[in-house]
């Protein structure tokens, strides 16, 4: 048998089993259906929400974070304060009661943030950030009027 029948005497062997398989239509030939749409809308919508949840973690965490320091130096300036001669004293008073005020408020926004369902996540997080760096502000003036 000379090459070129042989390779037709094995072409309707091919095609059988090349019509036997279950072989989907590449996707550019194939149409999209509302449930191909519905079901990558739920895939990304889920995604999304996966994303956000995690970013939001992260976000609670570094900013629960930054709280504990910042609680840490205000027990510190405390002390400082308690030990201070009575001129001192009075000049850091009025920023230990700011330093307190705006750490309170930083937790209150980070528990708003815990609280907070996810569809207000942005407003929270930019409140919280507000709120978390006032406190450093403030917390920098202090330091700087301790001097």
């Amino acid at each position: 048998m000379n090459p070129m029948n042989r390779s037709l005497a094995g072409l309707p062997v091919v095609l059988a089993l090349a019509g036997c398989q279950d072989i989907a239509p590449p996707a550019a030939s194939r149409p999209v259906t509302g449930e191909d749409v519905k079901r990558e809308t739920r895939e990304a919508a889920g995604t999304a929400g996966q994303y956000a949840d995690q970013k939001r973690g992260e976000f609670e965490k570094q900013a629960r974070e930054k709280l504990a320091r910042m609680e840490e130096k205000l027990a510190d300036y405390k002390a400082q304060a308690k030990v201070a001669a009575a001129e001192q004293r009075e000049k850091m008073e009025p920023r230990i009661r700011e330093m307190e005020a705006k750490t309170e408020a930083a937790r209150k926004r980070l528990d708003d943030l815990k609280a907070d369902s996810k569809g207000a996540w942005n407003e929270i997080k930019a409140g919280t950030q507000r709120a978390v760096d006032e406190m450093d502000a403030a917390f920098d003036r202090a330091r700087d009027s301790f001097k």
